[in-house]
């Protein structure tokens, strides 16, 4: 698989030198960044231009204060901004736009709670429509938005790295917080849906995508009853997804934690022999980590 994978996404490279969300589409910041980790993996001639054209355009694409826009069609600050410093530091060490990324991602705020919302909260939190803690924030898709958790992984992603080099003030407060924010969203019993654990009353299901891509970003707290409670979850939901990217974010992420990989690699294989993960960027650059390098590319 690692070589029809890393071929489909050299091929699949724009003249631009970014990715699309699947081929032909225009270039994308988050596709593009996925497709760089991921190439970054492999030793051919051909993957090691791809990577250097990509690169280029991660570099050219980042804006003055720091964000990376989605595409090249959607100009709005996003997430994929932590996804773009990440790759850039991870395979070209360019520690001057993480930097700009994270002062960026520090200095975000979410769409803040109403005084209703923290009153009921703070007198009868089990009365709220959707049940959070709506203090402990993360990071939204788009600027100016509610967290949720997805975004606010893949942040902890860059800011975890970050922590390592010249960190911007409050960055260690901010990243607790982000940690906990992930914690409160948690499922019972372990796991992560998009954005809640409850709404109306109900406890909504985690899904085996999103519980690996927290994980990873909480492999600092590896000891905290929560992550392991999640983790022991994770192959219960693996094996009930059927997507290629659950299947192989779940793989990355046991990988991380210290588990033997050696037969979801194996399902991993046969999937995307059947499936080709229907072509989308994102999937496949994930499916040739969690075989090339399952334990290095996402190592905060």
């Amino acid at each position: 698989m690692t070589a029809r994978a890393a071929r489909g996404l050299v091929t699949a490279q724009n003249a631009d030198g970014g990715w699309g969300a699947r081929p032909g589409r225009s270039s994308a910041t988050e596709p593009t960044a996925m497709a760089v980790l991921a190439l970054s993996a492999m030793a051919s001639v051909a993957a090691r231009s791809s990577v250097t054209r990509g690169v280029q355009w991660l570099r050219a694409s980042q804006r003055p204060d720091g964000h990376w826009p989605v595409s090249t069609r959607v100009s709005e600050p996003s997430w994929a901004t932590s996804l773009a410093a990440f790759a850039l530091l991870k395979v070209d060490g360019d520690v001057g736009r993480l930097e700009r990324a994270a002062g960026w991602l520090v200095g975000q705020r979410t769409a803040e709670p109403g005084w209703v919302v923290r009153i009921v909260h703070a007198i009868a939190p089990g009365a709220m429509t959707v049940r959070v803690n709506p203090t402990l924030r993360g990071w939204p898709w788009l600027a100016g938005t509610s967290g949720f958790v997805e975004p606010t992984a893949y942040a902890l992603f860059a800011l975890r790295m970050a922590l390592r080099e010249q960190p911007p003030a409050g960055l260690g407060l901010r990243i607790r917080e982000a940690e906990e924010m992930l914690y409160d969203r948690m499922c019972p019993g372990g796991g992560w849906n998009y954005g809640n654990s409850y709404v109306l009353g109900e406890a909504l299901s985690p899904f085996a995508d999103v519980t690996a891509l927290a994980l990873i970003a909480l492999q600092h707290r590896a000891g905290d009853a929560r992550t392991r409670q999640s983790l022991e979850r994770l192959p219960e939901l693996m094996t009930a997804a059927r997507s290629g990217l659950a299947l192989a974010l779940g793989t990355i992420c046991l990988a991380l934690h210290g588990a033997d990989v050696t037969a979801w690699q194996g399902l991993l294989v046969r999937r995307f022999a059947e499936t080709g993960f229907l072509g989308e960027t994102r999937a496949v650059a994930l499916g040739l980590i969690a075989l090339a390098s399952p334990r290095g590319i996402f190592r905060l």
